[in-house]
């Protein structure tokens, strides 16, 4: 879950602090509210689960999805990173 609370604060901007199951965000109002409304979600999906594993995965480049697979593209790209994508393989 770590690992997942570091991308959103990446990705959007905020200060996650947590113990145990709280939270404390700090940041832009309507980052936090995003990072908010996402923790919950994170929750919900993990309350009984020891390990979140995808359906189905899609990669985002310039706000278009370039390629989109299921767990072995999901497995591909945590073993690869994302620089095989420019190589051309695309959706």
């Amino acid at each position: 879950m770590d690992q997942n609370i570091k991308h959103l604060e990446r990705r959007l901007g905020v200060n996650i602090r947590s113990r145990g199951n709280e939270f404390q965000l700090s940041g832009a109002p309507d980052a936090v509210r995003a990072a908010e409304a996402l923790l919950h979600q994170l929750y919900r999906e993990t309350v009984d689960r020891d390990v979140i594993e995808p359906d189905f995965v899609h990669v985002l480049a310039d706000g278009r999805i370039i390629k989109s697979g299921d767990k072995a593209l999901a497995l591909k790209l945590e073993a690869k990173g994302y620089s095989w994508l420019d190589d051309g393989e695309v959706a």
